[in-house]
């Protein structure tokens, strides 16, 4: 599942290429019953109610120590936890993709949050601004800027309600040495792996 603030990107598809096409192609002919992949964690827009959050451009330069994101193939994985499979189909693996291959645009961080020394430049999405706002508009009859300030209630603090749901998640589960492995395994890859069970004991 993808939250209203992540993007999946296939940096080397082509444009407009359907989701399920992309994630195909990166399988090739592995017998997988899951995908995994990191986070790239970018600046939310400053004036996200005049910018959409694609606009961005700047992001923390390495893959942030949080659980992965997956896609499943639902008929192969008989028992999930949120982050992985925990069991599958005999004969088939979780494949484990760098961000070279997929990867998750998260637009999250503030500017106070980031370390400046630990940010790069990244517009693979910001090329799609014009098409994007251009699509909002003809669906809602006004651009963004217009109508995004009435999507929230008065008073909502939608940065801080995300920033303890992610505190509670780092307190409760990726301090747990199997989740900083899998972490660890993911901070690391390079190229397309697949993962062992060595992580299925989120416990341990």
């Amino acid at each position: 599942s993808s939250d209203v603030d992540e993007y999946n990107v296939f940096p080397s598809a082509p444009r407009g290429e359907p989701l399920h096409e992309s994630l195909r192609a990166a399988v090739g002919d592995r017998s997988v019953h899951a995908v995994t992949y990191g986070f790239l964690q970018f600046l939310h827009p400053d004036m996200p109610y005049e910018n959409l959050q694609i606009s961005s451009e700047l992001r923390e330069a390495e893959i942030p120590n949080i659980c992965p994101k997956l896609f499943v193939r639902p008929d192969l994985v008989e028992c999930m936890f949120v982050h992985w499979p925990m069991a599958a189909a005999r004969g088939t693996k979780n494949l484990a993709l760098p961000s070279a291959n997929l990867s998750t645009q998260h637009y999250r961080r503030t500017r106070p949050e980031v370390d400046i020394d630990n940010v790069t430049v990244d517009r693979r999405l910001t090329h799609e601004v014009r098409d994007l706002d251009a699509a909002l508009t003809r669906r809602y009859g006004q651009p963004w800027r217009a109508w995004a300030p009435r999507l929230m209630p008065p008073g909502w603090d939608g940065e801080a309600r995300a920033e303890e749901g992610a505190m509670v998640q780092v307190d409760r589960l990726e301090a747990r040495p199997g989740a900083q492995a899998l972490v660890r395994f993911m901070a690391g890859l390079r190229e397309p792996a697949f993962i062992e069970g060595m992580f299925w004991n989120v416990a341990g």
